[in-house]
C-alpha cells in the first residue's frame, strides 16, 4: 500500500515561521502527529502545546513554487538520491528572465530515500533562500 509522505517536524515549524497556513489534515507538535477532519481543537491533554500544520512533501513543494518561485527536482545517481534547487524569476509580462540554481550537488547529501532528500532540500530552501 502507498501512503503519504509528509515533511519532518522540524521543517513543519519552519514552514510555520515562513507563512505556510494551508488547512491540511495533519498536525504535529513536539510529542505526536493528529490526523483530523474539519476544524482542529486539540483535546486539554495538549492545549499547552504549540501545533504546526504537517503537509505531505509534495504539497510543501509546491507551495515553495507558487507561492516562492523555488522549484525542488530529485534525481537518482550512483550514490543516491539528491535534490536540484532553483530559483525562478520572472518578468513583469511573465516571462523567465534569470534562472539561478541555489544550490549545487556538493551541498547536499545524498540519501537512500527520495523522501529524506526532498525534506532536506525543503528545510535547506526554507532556512537559505526565503
Amino acid at each position: 500500500m502507498i501512503t503519504e509522505d509528509y515533511v519532518s517536524f522540524e521543517t513543519a515549524k519552519l514552514l510555520k515561521e515562513k507563512g505556510f497556513d494551508e488547512d491540511i489534515a495533519r498536525v504535529v507538535n513536539e510529542e505526536c502527529e493528529i490526523d483530523y477532519l474539519g476544524s482542529f481543537q486539540p483535546s486539554l491533554a495538549y492545549l499547552n502545546h504549540t501545533w504546526y500544520r504537517c503537509p505531505t512533501l509534495q504539497m510543501a513543494m509546491k507551495w515553495l513554487r507558487d507561492v516562492h518561485n523555488l522549484i525542488i527536482s530529485f534525481k537518482f545517481t550512483i550514490h543516491g538520491w539528491i535534490c536540484d534547487i532553483t530559483k525562478i524569476f520572472r518578468d513583469s509580462n511573465g516571462f523567465i528572465v534569470n534562472i539561478n540554481h541555489g544550490i549545487d550537488d556538493d551541498a547536499f547529501t545524498y540519501y537512500d530515500e527520495c523522501e529524506k532528500a526532498c525534506d532536506i532540500a525543503i528545510k535547506y530552501c526554507l532556512e537559505n533562500l526565503i
